[in-house]
């Protein structure tokens, strides 16, 4: 006589192998196959609603909702940013230039001082010619050279009209 294998399995069996119920429970398989299918479709339904392009459009939406204010707020605040920055850059470039034009200046300066000097050499000179002239030959200044600050020669004042004029080359 041949061994006939029973047709249900004995829950013990599986709990050994798969350890998820207690022991002692009989259950059919067919309910247990009818189960795992359900459960597996529920879950990939599950998945599919969470993971629909609508839901994700949805979520996308909203996102944007919530971050656009504050991001045209912060390019408001960057394109302020960036005026002041100009601004700065602007300015900075007019005073390098007012230095440089400073820098180049100082050669003409130095020339304005020493014909300065120069200037008020000749004015004491007329004025010491003058108080001798006025002393002594009343028309003319006496006529001579003398060397001015800068180290020229000067060619010496000349009377004309009542006033001194100076004849420089």
């Amino acid at each position: 006589m041949a061994v006939q294998r029973p047709t249900m399995h004995h829950y013990a069996f599986e709990t050994e192998i798969r350890g998820a119920r207690p022991a002692g429970d009989l259950v059919d398989p067919e309910t247990e196959y009818k189960t795992k299918k359900v459960t597996e479709r529920f879950s990939e339904n599950l998945h599919i609603i969470a993971n629909e392009p609508s839901l994700a459009l949805f979520r996308l939406q909203e996102h944007v909702h919530k971050s656009l204010p504050q991001l045209a707020e912060q390019k408001h605040d960057l394109q302020s940013i960036e005026n002041q920055v100009k601004g700065a850059v602007y300015d900075t470039q007019y005073a390098i230039s007012a230095v440089e034009a400073v820098q180049r200046s100082s050669q003409p300066l130095r020339n304005i001082s020493d014909l300065l000097r120069e200037a008020s050499f000749y004015r004491e000179r007329l004025n010491e010619e003058s108080r001798k002239a006025g002393a002594g030959n009343k028309s003319r200044l006496k006529s001579g050279s003398f060397i001015s600050s800068s180290g020229r020669e000067a060619t010496p004042p000349v009377a004309a009209s009542g006033y001194v004029v100076s004849l420089e080359h």
